[in-house]
């Protein structure tokens, strides 16, 4: 069996075993920690509010308003069926006005 190594000890000092080591990285990840939090928080507040839609290909939470995902590049499918829409009743509209113009 082999030797713990002395230099990956998980106490500062060889006299006081108890002591635990300080880490001097320990507020940066919890600092990062919280923002991360604050970020899912936000994210899944504008998912309620319909802002944010999942990637059909990816799943990559993305904004509806994109026209692409910009993860994977699959076109935002949301975006699509609501740009359709506009379109089928523009060209509908328009239509029915030259028609009803006699033009």
């Amino acid at each position: 069996m082999a030797k713990p190594d002395a230099s990956r000890s998980r106490t500062a000092d060889p006299q006081n075993p108890n002591a635990e080591r300080s880490d001097p990285d320990a507020a940066n990840r919890a600092r990062f920690n919280a923002d991360v939090a604050a970020r899912y928080r936000e994210l899944q507040e504008a998912s309620l509010a319909g802002r944010i839609v999942a990637c059909a290909d990816c799943s990559r939470l993305i904004s509806r308003r994109a026209f692409l995902c910009p993860g994977c590049g699959a076109p935002n499918s949301v975006k699509l069926i609501r740009m359709l829409i506009w379109l089928t009743v523009l060209v509908a509209l328009t239509a029915w006005l030259r028609d009803g113009l006699g033009v």
